[in-house]
């Protein structure tokens, strides 16, 4: 009988291990938007390198080819993940995947949607989906594209110029 029960505590300990070892961890992107030195914020009159006044009332843009590099030389590509950044403060906080990893060393992405997304049809999205149609819109014609990136505002010393 103590065989056994000794088989079956290490049996317990050993599918233990193996399960905390395969175990994922959800991976998070942190953006921290910045307008020169300050902390991002719209609707905030700001100074450009010229000397210009400026405000922003929209910034948003698309990230995708998500890679995140970790434990020394590993990969792994966010498949099918694609992400419309509208930033309402400073910090932002976006979820990207659950993976197995040690210690992440980085993470890549290019701003726009992916040449395999970019020309497909927004209405076929769910209303949650990033590339879903917006208002205000991102999307545009010359065959259906995506905007990569919006910034609007108004700029000049009566801030009247848009």
């Amino acid at each position: 009988m103590k065989k056994n029960y000794y088989k079956i505590i290490g049996l317990i300990i050993a599918l233990t291990c193996i399960t905390s070892v395969n175990a994922k961890t959800l991976v998070k992107l942190k953006i921290n938007h910045k307008m020169g030195d300050m902390a991002y914020a719209k609707n905030t009159q700001s100074t450009n390198n010229l000397g210009q006044n400026y405000d922003i009332n929209r910034l948003e843009y698309y990230v995708s080819n998500i890679i995140v590099g970790h434990d020394g030389g590993a990969l792994d590509t966010i498949k099918n993940k694609i992400l419309l950044i509208n930033p309402s403060g400073s910090f932002e906080t976006y979820t990207l995947d659950s993976l197995n990893f040690t210690t992440i060393e980085f993470i890549q992405f290019s701003i726009g949607v992916d040449p395999i997304y970019n020309h497909s049809n927004p209405t076929g999205y769910a209303p949650g989906h990033p590339l879903a149609p917006k208002s205000p819109t991102m999307h545009w014609g010359w065959t259906a594209g995506y905007r990569f990136v919006a910034i609007e505002g108004k700029s000049g010393t009566s801030m009247t110029n848009p």
